[in-house]
């Protein structure tokens, strides 16, 4: 239809329009200046014509014939029919169009993060900024088994329900597997038991030359969504090597874009499988956890742009919620350029699987022998510890919100546990989360999931 509106332009010499205005593409004719093809929800097809004007009147134009459109590369929008008339744009849809101001549309595509085919830049897509990256929408993927390699990490940086990609917890030289560490899903719900320690594969195999984040990072140029990577080490030394690896990730730049905003770091330190390695952060004021948070401190002084998060256990005493944030907030301080008081740490993952939990073999499916692990106990998950999760989520968020330090306040809570419907999802953002991740049900569905919990998101927004 928009390939034929060249012809009216013998029309359109003999009719004065209002200045400053886009009209119906079938009374007028656009001027020569680009037009966005955009394309919504339910293939709903949208046109966002951009006019100038001269005198009041359009300049003579061409449109290109649909056959010389794939020599032109323009920017794809997501804009869905029913936000036509926020965003300004002029829907081809039944009978009906909008008009709308210049200085609108102007202001809408200056204000967006135009990512040719990137679904996560729809404008009506619900956007959370967590220091230097963007995750829209703001559902992602918790650290867990199934986000190991390279396949798994490729299908959740394709999937278009996911606002960010977060790796399972990475050590320096990798984490030994065997049998013994496995997943078992109940039968009466979407609830899992877990033995699982760390990746069995070492940082080098996510960042080095040809490491997976890179190469799929090298594979989508255009897109803004950014990889989480959850890292964990007992030694700060250990833990600052890998951080400089990280950094120089971040540093490498492709085809003019800066991966710094496409890369953050998540510091597990809740990981209940580990073996004569208890969690560093149920003890918030020891010294097992502020060592690790020197390390994260002075990378985050040396680069402020740096995000940092924190992956935090399920406390069970309100003490302990109190402990981390005393803790944290030591370590804000005020920026000598800005006079914000800034805290390294910009997001807390609250939160992760409850240790030392047993199930029968009777309660789950596919299990053999007296328990539903071999090992005995391990690290509950899914809605079984949904109500635990959420008190974490709401316990930070109201203590961080209700802190005097204004750089507390602007850590951004990731609810995660038990989120297995879009109403675990609405229950998260109510109890103060603005990013929801899931893991079990990524176990469970695979990435289908997070199409099941999107529509949280498209409801909420």
């Amino acid at each position: 239809m928009a390939c034929r509106l060249w012809q009216t332009r013998r029309r359109d010499r003999k009719e004065r329009r209002e200045p400053g205005r886009i009209h119906d593409h079938r009374q007028r004719s656009p001027s020569r200046a680009p037009y966005i093809r955009a394309k919504g929800l339910l293939h709903t097809q949208l046109l966002v014509l951009y006019c100038r004007h001269r005198r009041g009147r359009p300049r003579r134009s061409r449109f290109p014939r649909q056959s010389d459109r794939s020599q032109h590369s323009h920017p794809t929008i997501y804009i869905p029919h029913h936000h036509t008339d926020q965003v300004g744009a002029v829907c081809i849809r039944s009978r009906t169009s909008t008009q709308v101001t210049l200085d609108r549309l102007c202001n809408l595509i200056l204000s967006l993060s135009i990512d040719n085919g990137n679904p996560s830049s729809r404008p009506n897509t619900p956007m959370v900024t967590v220091r230097s990256i963007t995750v829209s929408p703001p559902l992602i993927n918790t650290a867990c088994a199934w986000a190991s390699d390279e396949p798994q990490l490729a299908a959740l940086l394709d999937c278009p329900h996911t606002g960010a990609v977060t790796t399972r917890t990475v050590t320096l030289g990798g984490f030994t597997e065997d049998a013994s560490h496995t997943v078992a899903f109940f039968k009466d719900s979407l609830s899992s038991i877990n033995s699982y320690g760390y990746s069995p594969h070492p940082l080098f195999s996510y960042v080095g030359p040809g490491g997976w984040i890179r190469t799929l990072l090298n594979r989508t140029p255009n897109t803004s969504k950014p990889f989480i990577l959850s890292i964990t080490e007992s030694h700060p030394t250990d833990l600052r090597l890998m951080l400089n690896a990280i950094q120089g990730l971040r540093a490498t730049h492709h085809r003019g874009s800066q991966w710094a905003s496409r890369i953050a770091i998540e510091l597990n330190t809740s990981c209940p499988n580990i073996p004569a390695r208890p969690p560093a952060s149920y003890d918030p004021a020891g010294p097992a956890l502020t060592a690790l948070l020197d390390v994260l401190a002075d990378a985050f002084w040396a680069d402020p742009s740096l995000t940092i998060g924190m992956k935090l256990p399920p406390y069970v005493v309100s003490t302990q919620i109190d402990d981390v944030v005393r803790t944290l907030g030591a370590y804000s301080r005020v920026d000598p350029e800005s006079g914000v008081s800034v805290n390294p740490i910009a997001f807390l993952t609250c939160t992760n699987t409850l240790g030392n939990s047993l199930v029968f073999a009777d309660q789950v499916e596919g299990a053999t022998g007296e328990f539903a692990l071999s090992a005995g106990v391990g690290g509950l998950a899914g809605e079984a510890m949904h109500a635990l999760a959420l008190g974490n989520v709401y316990a930070f968020s109201k203590m961080l919100a209700e802190s005097e330090d204004p750089a507390l306040r602007e850590i951004v809570i990731i609810g995660a546990g038990g989120v297995t419907s879009p109403e675990a999802v609405a229950r998260m953002h109510r109890a103060g989360a603005k990013v929801v991740g899931s893991a079990t049900l990524l176990g469970k569905l695979g990435v289908a999931g997070f199409e099941l919990l999107g529509n949280a998101v498209d409801s909420a927004s």
